[in-house]
């Protein structure tokens, strides 16, 4: 609730500076002899303020979800076994081949693994039972 209040403040700030630069392009359009009529001042308002909301609500949206780019977006993530895990070997997540360690049995080569942790360069993985993930495609959760 407090980060929707930040957010929302974020927003009035924004539409203030932005009315506040028409309004000095409308004195400085009076000044060299330039007038507009008050409704087309007005709806030249009306379409800023409507665009700049919908800009900063996409915005804002998009800084509150969840990571899915870099390795916090990994873990979770189904990948497919390039070279057999025993218990090192080479999956691929996403379209890019990671080095990745289980720790349970060894995982045979085009088997599905889930992406458990990051550590450096190298992903903890654990082999996915069938059946669970049937219909995903790699790199899918």
């Amino acid at each position: 609730m407090k980060q929707q209040l930040k957010d929302w403040g974020k927003l009035i700030i924004v539409l203030l500076d932005e009315i506040l630069i028409i309004a000095l392009i409308l004195i400085i359009l009076r000044a060299v002899g330039v007038e507009l009529a008050w409704p087309v001042i007005t709806g030249i308002l009306i379409v800023v303020v409507g665009f700049v909301f919908l800009i900063h609500r996409a915005v804002f949206a998009s800084l509150h979800r969840k990571k899915v780019a870099g390795m916090e977006g990994l873990i979770g993530q189904t990948a497919i076994v390039v070279a057999a895990l025993k218990p090192k070997g080479t999956v691929m997540v996403e379209g890019e081949l990671w080095k990745a360690a289980t720790a349970g049995d060894h995982v045979a080569k085009n088997e599905k693994v889930e992406v458990l942790a990051v550590s450096g360069l190298m992903l903890r993985v654990r082999r996915v039972p069938p059946g669970i993930y049937s219909e995903l495609r790699p790199g899918q959760s």
